[in-house]
């Protein structure tokens, strides 16, 4: 009987480290750096964001830049040495914050991701992304 509580003890310590790593450093966290992000984007509110990216595990780098003559700059880095930098119109944020936000989804609960692209009907941020708007620059 003894072995059965030691069993339990050492299960809930497993399920409780699990959570406690996938809040700091796992999954949720990436969803919730991902919501921060597609906040900010949304309001555009000037917002600078180090993630760890859950494809290369590398760290990199998104900002949100302050919003001039109604239009927001979104700087992202990239695999590459090169960094993704983006001007919209304010009024395409709320719409290109929500498709950001979106990307959470496709996050496991294990720490897996789903990726779904359809070029046929992307969804808003990839059109934006491929559009006149973007330019890609040298880190």
């Amino acid at each position: 009987m003894i072995w059965v509580k030691r069993l339990v003890i050492v299960l809930v310590l497993v399920v409780i480290g699990f959570l406690g790593w996938s809040w700091q450093y796992g999954p949720m966290r990436v969803k919730r750096d991902i919501s921060a992000f597609a906040m900010n984007m949304e309001s555009c509110t000037p917002y600078n964001q180090d993630f760890k990216d859950p494809l290369s595990g590398k760290i990199m780098n998104r900002a949100v830049i302050d919003p001039e003559d109604d239009t927001c700059e979104i700087r992202m880095q990239t695999y590459s040495p090169e960094v993704l930098h983006c001007v919209f119109a304010m009024e395409d944020m709320p719409e290109l914050a929500a498709a950001f936000a979106a990307h959470a989804d496709n996050i496991g609960f294990f720490g897996g991701m789903h990726i779904k692209i359809d070029t046929n009907s992307p969804d808003p941020l990839q059109r934006a992304m491929n559009s006149p708007d973007c330019t890609l620059t040298k880190g």
